[in-house]
């Protein structure tokens, strides 16, 4: 059985999450009175998918992670890397969904669950925050090896103090996981900032250059 949304028609296997994602795709490809009949805005639609594909990431991002996908999120931080090196008043949180973007990229394979958390805060035990992390991967390769995926974030030009105090927030949180599990969880550690032109992505020891042309 099928259900046709507009001129599109989807197979239908009684799942509501997979119908409510056709249904978006249809407002986005339909014309302007399609999405009127579902009462839906384009961006709405973008909206709802965006948030389908990061609340279920081991199964976007997982094993079965498409070049489709992939070519999504490169168009996403591209758009997001222009608007940043325009000098757009919201570079940094620009780059700071860049970031959590291309933390759903790595590690590219073997990957059976993944969580992607962006703003991630620490907690003390008597409840005060001690520190907060731009985006923070959890990963586990073929149910069995557990990865820890801590990326900093700076817009700023005066790199270095900033640099210098993500590192530091980025080291007591390898030894706090280092004091609880050992070797059972590797920390990788990566950073990216802006450089004039270019975003800098230092990714677990390799480092790149990426200019956007406007």
């Amino acid at each position: 059985m099928s259900i046709k949304v507009g001129e599109f028609a989807y197979a239908f296997r009684g799942d509501p999450g997979e119908f409510q994602i056709n249904a978006m795709h249809a407002a986005i490809s339909g014309d302007d009175a399609l999405r009127t009949s579902l009462g839906m805005s384009l961006e709405g639609a973008e909206e709802v998918l965006w948030g389908q594909l990061l609340q279920w990431q081991s199964l976007y991002f997982g094993p079965q992670s498409t070049k489709t996908l992939a070519a999504l999120l490169d168009t996403a931080q591209a758009a997001l890397g222009r608007r940043l090196l325009s000098g757009a008043a919201t570079a940094e949180t620009d780059l700071e969904l860049y970031t959590l973007l291309e933390a759903l990229k790595h590690p590219a394979d073997s990957v059976s669950f993944r969580i992607a958390l962006p703003n991630l805060k620490l907690v003390k035990e008597d409840g005060r925050d001690e520190n907060e992390y731009d985006v923070v991967s959890v990963i586990l390769k073929e149910d069995k090896e557990v990865e820890v995926w801590v990326w900093g974030v700076t817009a700023e030009q005066n790199l270095t103090p900033k640099r210098n105090a993500d590192m530091a927030k980025i080291q007591r949180l390898k030894d706090l996981l280092g004091q609880r599990w050992g070797s059972d969880v590797t920390v990788r550690t990566c950073y990216i900032h802006k450089e004039g032109n270019d975003i800098c992505c230092e990714i677990d020891g390799c480092q790149t250059r990426r200019t956007f042309a406007s």
